[in-house]
């Protein structure tokens, strides 16, 4: 799966340039929405990858402490993008949020 998404990735026709990347990350370091995440109405589900070493789960955490009646799992085995590595059990999880609605 690794090597598909890579191949995906390289053979992508819109590749970004070094220099957008680099305006994308100093943008990334100033921008901050966390003070508006308590205007969120719509029902809300955070997933978080329990072995994610960006997106650390207490930082989902954190997110979802901040939008009124967020619910907050983590999938314990999952890493960065649980909708890649177990696209299964991440829709049936997202469907059955939805379906409890």
């Amino acid at each position: 799966m690794v090597s598909q998404i890579i191949d995906d990735a390289l053979a992508f026709p819109y590749q970004q340039s070094t220099g957008d990347f680099l305006k994308f990350l100093d943008a990334f370091v100033v921008h901050e929405t966390a003070s508006r995440l308590g205007q969120i109405k719509a029902p809300t589900l955070v997933l978080a990858g329990g072995v994610d070493p960006m997106s650390r789960p207490e930082l989902g955490e954190a997110v979802a402490r901040r939008i009124p009646a967020a619910q907050f799992e983590v999938m314990p085995e999952e890493s960065h993008q649980p909708f890649q590595e177990i696209p299964d059990v991440w829709n049936a999880r997202v469907d059955e949020f939805w379906r409890q609605l």
